[in-house]
């Protein structure tokens, strides 16, 4: 009935809602006019049920119906009769198989304008939203006004209604065709049982992800507990709310790639839309990218090659490449990433979900992972990293325990249809102890066995069973459902599950012995048992078993050396199979070889261990390419040394890019040991020595590379000459950073190496032995012309080239010889090339440059900036950001913001591993209390800091302190003699005397005046000339000091403003409020009493700023008693 030709119903109604399941997908399959003819059928088979229960339809949307019911039991048998024509049609229509979701909901309703209206259609609508498909929903007031019909009912638990902010309570109304028993078919799922509070906590995180903000949820719990259910129903749910939902499998397989959870989440997404939407999304990223699936450049021809990384820092730089297209794809579809069976992954899996934990509270993603609590075995990688990630809070966990015995009588109720017999739920519930899995199992061989059901379908009446008739575990139940398939199936799944759980057609095809048709037919008969699963997206046949323990169960009957045999027959059909592409499958068959014991020859086992090993690495996963090498080295034979060798050269690989550097340099030592002489060792030892230069161990890499040096020179082999006399020179290098006299030898050294590049005209090895002479200015001052000369030479080879690293190492190169003001705009270029480059090393390398850069030009705001950048860029790719935060605590006391200063210093890297971070820390509170005016502690600082520099070989170091304890003895007047007698003796011990700088600010502090503004006005002019406008901005002020005690009130006028406004714009306020201070004196003097007074308001107002920054009151108490501050203060 319509409610155009029946009287609308008022009042409590209870509202039926439907909607067809998949309708676009309908159209996509049938094309449009099958399709409306379907529906058509299909709103003719509601009708005639809805007639029946006499109800009113209310609104038709084509593709579902809304109805209205005097009756709440009208209703449900609505919905039951419903779904029971369709299974009917569905049945005799299977090419047009269609599913519909129910929702009924009771409460008020309002009609008016020839229609009903009112909260009741919107809930009922939103409760459809949520049904599974075929599956009937119903409210709690539905279940309340049933009476003893609600009985049927299976509860669902708490669901997150779109739009209702409470959690709603539904209920599972079961239907069963009116032509068989209740009972579901094997392949269809039980209603979810329980879990309310669980299921909660997830929906609740999926609303927050969906909000923007995210986080981690881990669900453990033993095996068939439903944890993977559990995640099943949140998914579903969430995909509802629209987010986009991705799963990975973590196996228990060595030679499962790395990263496989998330290379099945990149493949999902990849699905999602079109090639060209992808592309879009990977974005900058798509060269990370690509490390996990090569096949990416084979789709997309513009990717570049990724940036040239240390090991250990291309790992961090990886893990951040995934975290941004993640977030990136998240901004545009909130993200549900989920991972199964976490206590089998992979150290990498767990690294990239421990970096995504960090930053999930900020981004649209839900990340929730699954684990066995019973496999957290030692030696397990989640066995270590889950307390971690727990006691950090980066994680919430979710622990599922067994079910109740009124949870198990759901799950038997949800099977069959209808309330089990009591003694039935006390049985299984006493040998299943609530396992949902093995309920189901258990609840499958009594019904299979005929035990439970008579021949209407009913529950047999008085239910008695004998203990023999249960077996007493869950591997003996799978047994026993195993033994009821033919030979063949069972041949064919113990084939399958040497594969994993997952396992596809062509691969069986492959396997020796086994003849096409025969599988067919074996696996449509596991599937017709509930064993397996079709799991096939797009044109490849692919099936997974339904549950782990049938797999487990099926490798548990094989012998020893039946499972090695197999194995190798495996290894066998996935050369055969991948014959084109093997390497790309190399985990896989490195995986069944090794597994396959003696069947298989060690030395084919072992090289396409190597070979995985090497693709482990290729995806920055270390510990895997670890793991491959360690069993390689087990089972090559002692007489292969060479192959040996290279073990040990990639092991030293891998164990380099997990930072364990000395099992790095024991690797290449066992190489070594082992190495023929010629060739090979020369190439092991090489290796090692690049190793120790990039961990800057000099003098232990010279002595790897001056006997391969000598080799070079005597064999005449002139380009393997250059290339070590490069790295001789590197190591020259490293060491005249803290020794004496290695500063000349590295001179002659990369002369040397230009000279013979020159020679056989090698331009790349001429450009990479002129580059480096732009440090030598570091050394030698006059050598800057030629420095200059240097660099602009290898820029006209790297061009010529065309080689871009190169021509940035160049450009580099020269910005450090020019002048600030000069170098400027090329910086800026520069950090653009690198930025659009996606170089992370090189530009974090020059934004240590450019930190330093603006400090001196006296952008201090953009100084604090750049550092906060090269602290995030330097954790991006793993390494320590040194200097950084003291660079930073610098400018921001230049600014006044004393106490951001004092925190920065105290963020520096300064743990036993970097001394020079921790010199440069204490540098920069030499410097902070001395501008505080607490000159004790100041000088107690500079004087550790001035020994410190010196066993550190940091001259300009020690030049800073030299100068700040020269500046430090004046400021104390008489009192400061023995301190002024001291620096002179120190100064000529280790050979630097007071800048010009230190000998202005000295000459002020002893009134000193007439000399002190000659210097000051010569070192103003000369910094200004250089772009370096912060110590031009400080010998402005000392100048205008030293003529305020000259009484040159005119000249101070005339030189103040322009000083001022310079000083406001930079926010140099400690040296803004000092310039102001000395123009109210000048003004004072020459009557410009209102102009004098508003200096000093203006000067009173930066220091009562500044004061309230020093949290220490006995630093305070030395910066008010400054007589500049006094003076300021009492006007």
């Amino acid at each position: 009935m319509s409610a155009e030709t029946v009287s609308l119903p008022e009042g409590t109604v209870t509202v039926l809602s439907t909607d067809l399941v998949g309708s676009t997908l309908l159209n996509q399959r049938l094309g449009d006019e099958a399709a409306t003819a379907v529906e058509r059928e299909l709103a003719a088979l509601a009708q005639e049920q809805v007639d029946k229960q006499r109800g009113v339809v209310i609104k038709d949307t084509g593709d579902g119906l809304m109805v209205a019911f005097q009756s709440a039991r009208r209703a449900v048998v609505c919905a039951q009769d419903i779904q029971r024509a369709i299974a009917r049609r569905n049945r005799n229509r299977p090419d047009s198989a269609v599913q519909l979701r129910v929702g009924l909901h009771t409460g008020e309703v309002l009609s008016e304008d020839g229609g009903l209206h009112g909260e009741t259609l919107i809930v009922a609508k939103r409760i459809e939203s949520v049904a599974t498909a075929s599956g009937i929903f119903a409210s709690d007031t539905v279940h309340g006004v049933l009476g003893t019909a609600r009985g049927e009912l299976v509860d669902r638990g708490e669901f997150v209604l779109k739009g209702i902010d409470a959690p709603w309570h539904l209920w599972e109304v079961p239907w069963t065709t009116a032509e068989a028993s209740g009972v579901l078919s094997g392949s269809e799922r039980t209603p979810f049982v329980g879990r309310a509070q669980e299921r909660t906590r997830l929906l609740q995180a999926v609303e927050r992800a969906r909000s923007g903000s995210g986080t981690l949820m881990l669900i453990g719990g033993e095996a068939g507990v439903g944890k993977s259910r559990l995640v099943e129903e949140a998914a579903a749910a969430a995909q509802r709310l629209g987010l986009m939902v991705l799963t990975g499998h973590c196996v228990d397989q060595q030679g499962a790639p790395p990263y496989l959870p998330t290379i099945e989440h990149l493949e999902a997404a990849a699905r999602q839309g079109s090639p060209e939407a992808f592309r879009r999304v990977l974005g900058e990223n798509a060269p990370e990218i690509a490390k996990l699936m090569p096949e990416l450049r084979v789709r997309y021809s513009d990717i570049p090659e990724p940036v040239s990384l240390p090991p250990e820092q291309e790992r961090r730089y990886l893990l951040h490449g995934i975290s941004e297209f993640l977030e990136r794809t998240a901004r545009a579809t909130p993200l549900l990433l989920v991972f199964e069976d976490l206590h089998w992954a992979d150290e990498s899996t767990l690294l990239l979900i421990r970096h995504l934990a960090q930053r999930l509270a900020q981004i649209p993603v839900l990340v929730v992972g699954t684990y066995r609590d019973t496999d957290l075995k030692p030696g397990r990688p989640l066995a270590a990293v889950l307390p971690e990630l727990l006691r950090q809070r980066l994680a919430e966990e979710i622990r599922l325990g067994r079910l109740t015995a009124d949870g198990v009588a759901a799950v038997l109720a949800g099977r069959a249809g209808s309330t089990p017999p009591q003694q039935l739920v006390a049985l299984v519930y006493a040998e299943t102890e609530g396992n949902p899995f093995f309920v189901e199992e258990v609840f499958r061989h009594l019904h299979e066995a005929g035990k439970l059901f008579d021949e209407a379908g009913q529950w047999r009446s008085g239910v008695q069973i004998a203990d023999t008739d249960v077996p007493r575990s869950v591997g003996l139940v799978i047994g026993q459902r195993l033994e009821r398939v033919s030979d063949d199936c069972r041949r064919v799944l113990t084939i399958a599950a040497l594969a994993g759980k997952a396992f596809r057609f062509d691969l069986l095809t492959a396997f020796q012995g086994v003849d096409e048709d025969d599988l067919l037919d074996a696996l449509d008969e596991a599937g017709r048992a509930t064993l397996i699963e079709d799991i096939s997206t797009g044109r490849e046949a692919r099936y997974a078993f339904v549950h782990e323990q049938i797999r487990q169960t099926l490798l548990s009957l094989l012998s020893t050396a039946r499972r090695q045999r197999l194995h190798l027959r495996m290894a066998d059909a996935l050369e055969t199979l991948h014959a084109r592409d093997a390497e790309a499958h190399a985990p896989d068959i490195a995986y069944h070889l090794y597994q396959a014991g003696a069947a298989a020859p060690g030395e084919r086992t072992a090289s396409w261990l190597v070979r995985a090993a090497e693709r482990a690495l290729d995806a920055l996963a270390f510990e895997d390419a670890l793991r491959d090498l360690d069993a390689a080295r087990t089972v090559l034979p002692d007489s292969d040394a060479e192959a040996a060798m290279r073990v040990l050269r990639l092991r030293a690989r891998a164990l380099r890019g997990l930072a364990r550097l000395d099992e790095a340099l024991a690797a290449f030592a066992d190489a070594l040991a082992i190495a023929p002489s010629g060739a090979e060792r020369d190439a092991v030892l090489q290796a090692r020595a690049q190793l120790k230069l990039d961990l800057f161990r000099g003098r232990e890499a010279l002595a790897d590379i001056e006997p391969l040096l000598a080799a070079a020179q005597q064999s005449g082999n002139r380009a393997h000459e250059v290339e070590l006399l490069l790295m001789r020179s590197r190591g020259l290098w490293i060491r005249s950073l803290d020794e004496q006299g290695y500063a000349e030898k590295m001179r002659a050294s990369y002369e040397q190496a230009y000279a013979l590049a020159k020679t056989i005209d090698d331009k790349r090895a001429m450009c990479q032995a002129l580059i480096p002479t732009s440090w030598f200015t570091d050394f030698w001052q006059d050598y800057h012309s030629q420095a200059v000369a240097n660099i602009e030479e290898a820029r006209l080879l790297a061009a010529a080239l065309g080689d871009e690293e190169l021509e940035i190492e160049a450009a580099s190169a020269r910005i450090k010889l020019l002048q600030l003001g000069e170098a400027h705009a090329e910086a800026m270029r520069l950090r653009q090339r690198l930025e659009a480059r996606r170089d992370p090393l090189r530009l974090k390398e020059h934004l240590f440059w450019l930190m330093w850069h603006y400090w001196m030009r006296g952008d201090f705001e953009q100084c604090v900036v750049t550092c906060d950048e090269g602290v995030t860029l330097a954790e991006q790719l793993g390494s320590p950001p040194v200097q950084y935060a003291s660079i930073k605590g610098l400018a921001l006391t230049d600014l006044g913001r004393f106490d951001e200063a004092w925190t920065s210093f105290q963020q520096e890297v300064a743990d036993d591993a970097h001394p020079f971070g921790r010199c440069m820390r204490e540098f920069g509170v030499a410097v902070w209390l001395a501008a505080l005016g607490a000159l004790d502690r100041a000088e107690a600082v500079a004087k550790e800091v001035l020994a410190e520099a010196g066993r550190l070989s940091r001259t300009w170091m020690q030049r800073g302190m030299v100068d700040l304890l020269t500046v430090i003895a004046a400021r104390r007047g008489d009192a400061g003699a023995d301190l002024a007698a001291w620096v002179l003796r120190t100064s000529d011990e280790i050979g630097f005397h007071p800048s010009p700088f230190a000998f202005a600010e000295a000459a002020l502090a002893r009134g000193e005046f007439a000399q002190a503004v000659d210097v000051a006005d010569q070192l103003a002019e000369g910094a200004r000339k250089l772009g370096q406008r912060r110590g031009c901005l400080i010998a402005l002020e000392w100048g205008l000091h030293a003529r305020a005690g000259l009484q040159r009130w005119e000249e101070i006028l005339e030189r103040a403003d322009a000083a001022i406004r310079e000083a406001e714009e930079k926010s140099f306020r400690t040296r803004t409020w000092r310039i102001l201070a000395s123009r109210a004196r000048a003004r004072h003097a020459t009557g410009d009493q209102r102009g004098a007074s508003g200096d000093r308001a203006a000067a009173r107002a930066l220091l009562d700023e500044m004061s309230s920054r020093i949290a220490d009151p006995e630093i305070r108490a030395a910066f008010e008693a400054d007589p500049q501050v006094l003076e300021v203060r009492n006007g």
